[in-house]
């Protein structure tokens, strides 16, 4: 995983899959880099992630909230294949949009 801010964005580059073990181990680092950041949107950039569990689902939810709380914008990058299909058919992109390019989602 890799953490960039920029712009009041940080960008979270996952580098592998999205489950259970992986959410547990990345949740408190993503938090506190968006907290000490003092940014308002944040971008999950999946295009390396071959599958996203409903862990992972709830996971990127939760953050959701926490951006749309901080008055800013989530967005998702990059979502290819089963990921993709996963995020569709759980409705994730009717609440956070995707974006074409992760270094201006607007």
């Amino acid at each position: 995983m890799n953490i960039e801010s920029k712009n009041g964005t940080v960008v979270v580059s996952f580098d592998k899959d999205i489950d259970m073990e992986s959410v547990s181990s990345f949740k408190n680092v993503i938090d506190t880099a968006y907290k000490d950041t003092n940014a308002k949107n944040l971008v999950f950039d999946y295009s390396k992630s071959k599958s996203i569990t409903e862990d992972g689902i709830n996971f990127a939810l939760g953050r959701y909230k926490r951006v749309l709380e901080n008055k800013g914008h989530m967005f998702i990058y990059g979502a290819k294949g089963d990921v993709n299909k996963t995020l569709n058919e759980k409705g994730i992109y009717n609440c956070i949009p995707s974006c074409k390019n992760v270094n201006k989602p607007y």
